[in-house]
């Protein structure tokens, strides 16, 4: 009897610890998040609609404001994958922008003074589907973690109702 009591804490607490990791690694950023992100900006026309790809992955968009203005920041990884190096395309208003930027950690556009004046080239860019946003399965899956712990409560109730039977 003690050895099954014993059994069933240490099956438990395995279960426990696996759902912790698993809770904590589905939180967990990657290395990516280190790195300041780079910051884009420039001029278009008032209320144009701005994207910044990657690798034809949208990395972020910004609307420009009444006087034209437009930014954003472009994190190192996130959505589009940008790393050092990455050549960022512009879409304005849906169609390629001829203009183009280098990214880097913490990077600006090449003319600070000014950032990038973008112009439409006439191209429209592909659509990228969910880019990158949605899990794709597996072990990195939140349903996966999910189900893992709710196994890892439902087998600490069992060795509770076990447990509290028996003693």
């Amino acid at each position: 009897m003690m050895k099954m009591k014993g059994l069933v804490r240490v099956a438990s607490l395995a279960g426990l610890l696996a759902a912790a990791f698993l809770s904590a690694s589905m939180f967990a950023s990657s290395a990516y998040a280190q790195n300041p992100p780079a910051t884009m900006y420039g001029t278009a026309k008032a209320g144009d609609k701005v994207e910044a790809l990657v690798g034809g992955k949208v990395c972020a968009s910004a609307t420009a404001g009444a006087d034209g203005f437009w930014m954003m920041q472009i994190a190192e990884g996130g959505a589009c994958g940008a790393k050092d190096g990455d050549t960022i395309s512009f879409t304005l208003n849906g169609a390629a922008a001829a203009q183009t930027e280098t990214w880097k950690a913490g990077g600006a556009p090449k003319t600070v003074a000014t950032g990038v004046t973008l112009s439409s080239s006439g191209v429209t860019p592909p659509k990228t589907g969910n880019a990158g946003l949605l899990p794709t399965g597996g072990a990195s899956s939140p349903w996966f973690a999910l189900m893992l712990g709710a196994f890892a409560l439902a087998g600490l109730a069992g060795a509770r109702a076990m447990t509290g039977r028996r003693a």
